[in-house]
């Protein structure tokens, strides 16, 4: 559920890079998302930054 949200808040480009980092950090204490979720958002939002 979490992921879902998350790849779409990433996919509409509205956010804040480093507080949905964070926000990904927490989840993935928390074990909301698993490692592999985490990193894969995380690629998606540098790869998105390297483009703007």
């Amino acid at each position: 559920m979490i992921y879902n949200a998350a790849k779409i808040v990433i996919s509409s480009g509205n956010y804040s890079y480093e507080a949905l980092d964070s926000d990904l950090s927490l989840f993935l204490m928390m074990k909301k998302i698993t490692q592999a979720q985490y990193v894969e958002l995380i690629s998606i939002m540098d790869e998105q930054k390297t483009q703007a």
